[in-house]
């Protein structure tokens, strides 16, 4: 059990404690729900883990995966020569340039096109998985070009394990909880909005600033929108495994969908892979499961939306 602590409070009256016994690292946390009752929560996760956690997830290096890339196009183009065709690659700023040598080869032909596609694939496979090694997604656009983000639904499977503790203490917390995904899915929301706000990027281009693991969440006591939907989306899963995810983008904004049946209250996201009732942990309102501020509500729909499932 723990002691009682000392909380440093902060201007809204929320308190926040954490201190390393043993090869644990203990959390306290005092905060209000939304009807203004107290609420406390504690628990301890592995020192070791925790310090992993926080430095384990890096802001993107566009100059070590573009070296990656064209040292792999480089080798490709090699192994590919032959006495009548080569190529000679080069960096570029964000890319690569291609210069392709075809002895008695007429521009635009089949051999020299075939050599420039393969030479683009690899490129594009090398930063895939120079980005997902990294826990980042790459999606291509245009040739050699990519937009970087966060892996969220890899980073939510990597630390569902990881994130049991915390569950198992709001599920304690919360009676009624272990038979009902809403009260242990408002709980958690609570505590997460009462996690003070890191800075607000677009999360369907961000390159990772600002990004937290959700082990580096708790360890900073800080987050944005998507590291706080990533931890929830962890939370959740460790405690109720079946339950569909999915984390939703939207302009400047990310909040996790939750295939549960919606009320009539509940704003949802309507999709060939189900309804998801969505959940904005950021904060610092607290909002229960299925509200959405209007303003964000009207970024929703069509392109503006993009929707990844968590495994």
């Amino acid at each position: 059990m723990a002691c009682a602590p000392a909380y440093a409070q902060n201007a809204r009256g929320n308190g926040f404690q954490t201190a390393a016994r043993g090869g644990w690292q203990e959390y306290a946390y005092l905060y209000a729900n939304r009807n203004g009752e107290p609420q406390r929560l504690f628990f301890r996760l592995s020192a070791d883990d925790i310090s992993r956690g926080g430095a384990e997830f890096r802001d993107w290096d566009d100059v070590a995966a573009q070296n990656a890339a064209v040292q792999a196009v480089q080798v490709k183009a090699r192994e590919l020569e032959t006495p009548n065709l080569k190529a000679e690659i080069s960096p570029v700023h964000n890319g690569m340039n291609i210069r392709i040598l075809g002895r008695n080869m007429p521009a635009g032909s089949a051999q020299l096109e075939e050599l420039r596609q393969v030479l683009d694939q690899t490129y594009t496979t090398s930063i895939q998985t120079y980005a997902k090694q990294n826990y980042y997604r790459a999606t291509m656009e245009g040739a050699n070009r990519a937009i970087i983000q966060p892996d969220h639904p890899a980073i939510a499977a990597r630390y569902t394990k990881a994130m049991a503790p915390v569950a198992q203490a709001i599920l304690e917390q919360v009676p009624g909880a272990n038979e009902s995904p809403r009260a242990f899915i408002n709980a958690a929301l609570t505590w997460l909005q009462s996690i003070p706000y890191d800075t607000l990027q677009n999360r369907a281009t961000s390159n990772g600033a600002g990004f937290q693991t959700p082990y580096g969440l708790i360890g900073a006591n800080l987050g944005d929108c998507d590291t706080k939907a990533t931890a929830l989306a962890a939370l959740i899963r460790a405690a109720y495994p079946t339950l569909p995810l999915a984390i939703v983008y939207v302009p400047e904004h990310a909040f996790l969908g939750i295939g549960l049946p919606q009320s009539k209250e509940d704003f949802a996201l309507r999709t060939e892979q189900g309804t998801f009732v969505l959940a904005d942990a950021t904060g610092p309102g607290l909002t229960p499961l299925g509200y959405i501020d209007p303003r964000t509500q009207a970024k929703t729909g069509g392109a503006r939306t993009s929707i990844l499932l968590i495994p």
